[in-house]
């Protein structure tokens, strides 16, 4: 069967209705069943953790018992520290969606700020990358901060708000200040 085929079957209201109805239901109760099993727990437990009953939690890794509602999706993100996208899409995008175990497991926000982390550590400052800022706000004391340079393409004018002033920057080393 070509894929010209597989789409026409989705012109047919009652099809695409039914299959569309499953195919959400079903991988939403995966994808949670997998989310509590990844997390080594059982339906109570897990219910606690996303404040909700256990049997709320069976009837939504059932499928079955009506559809779900984004804010009960939304309970659950919020639990579990991970985001949710729920948009409305072609059938292609449907039909291509990877249902496997591995693609409906996500790390919540602390591991994937851990994973970014790991993966790109930060420049270490040197007085090479460094900008001296003084201000005197009288005579009888100085104060100086050294901060990271801005890169040029990320914008300086950033950080300029109405009714500011410059106030004298040096891109000279502390060595070499007057």
């Amino acid at each position: 069967m070509t894929d010209l085929n597989k789409f026409k079957k989705f012109l047919d209201d009652d099809y695409r209705i039914s299959y569309l109805d499953s195919h959400v239901n079903g991988s939403i109760a995966y994808q949670i069943q997998a989310l509590r099993e990844a997390l080594g727990l059982n339906q109570t437990d897990f219910g606690a953790l996303v404040g909700m009953p256990q049997s709320v939690i069976s009837r939504l890794e059932s499928g079955e018992g009506g559809g779900v509602n984004v804010n009960t999706l939304l309970r659950i993100a919020n639990g579990l520290k991970i985001g949710l996208a729920v948009k409305f899409c072609d059938f292609a995008a449907v039909m291509a969606e990877d249902v496997s175990p591995a693609a409906l497991l996500v790390e919540n926000i602390g591991e994937t700020v851990n994973r970014l982390v790991q993966a790109k550590p930060q420049a270490p400052i040197s007085s090479a990358n460094v900008i001296v800022v003084v201000v005197a706000p009288s005579s009888e004391s100085n104060h100086t901060w050294q901060i990271p340079t801005i890169p040029e393409q990320a914008g300086r004018q950033q950080f300029r708000g109405a009714g500011t002033r410059s106030i004298g920057m040096s891109t000279q080393t502390p060595a070499t200040l007057p």
